[in-house]
């Protein structure tokens, strides 16, 4: 009897095999929209905007800080890596960045890179 199997299987195979071609770990050009996208909170603070990251096709907004050049994104073991660039903290130019997402039971975990953080899920609208 045929099962359906998860996106993170199937995108995991390659690497369980040995892949270390970037080629080879290319993110789905749906993926990101299909598994990712949305509008998540640190502890659940939906309401609160400076706690709340939107994570849609084109940009990455955490807090004040929003990075509007999203570049090649490859899966990094379990986790989703996803380089930024064109970055403010408001009006303000900020450093290029690189987080990785996880895909947790309700909702994300991301690595900044000097934290990891617990976002939930706030649902659809954003």
């Amino acid at each position: 009897m045929w099962k359906p199997v998860t996106l993170a299987a199937c995108l995991a195979a390659p690497l369980a095999a040995g892949a270390q071609s970037t080629e080879d770990t290319r993110l789905p050009e749906d993926a990101w929209r299909t598994e990712f996208i949305g509008r998540y909170a640190v502890e659940g603070a939906c309401e609160d905007d400076a706690r709340t990251w939107l994570l849609n096709e084109s940009q990455v907004r955490f807090g004040s800080e929003w990075c509007t050049a999203l570049g090649k994104l490859t899966w990094e073991e379990d986790g989703l890596a996803v380089p930024m660039s064109e970055c403010r903290d408001g009006a303000v130019e900020a450093d290029d960045r690189r987080l990785v997402f996880y895909q947790a039971e309700d909702g994300l975990t991301v690595d900044t890179g000097e934290q990891t953080l617990a976002l939930t899920d706030c649902g659809s609208s954003y």
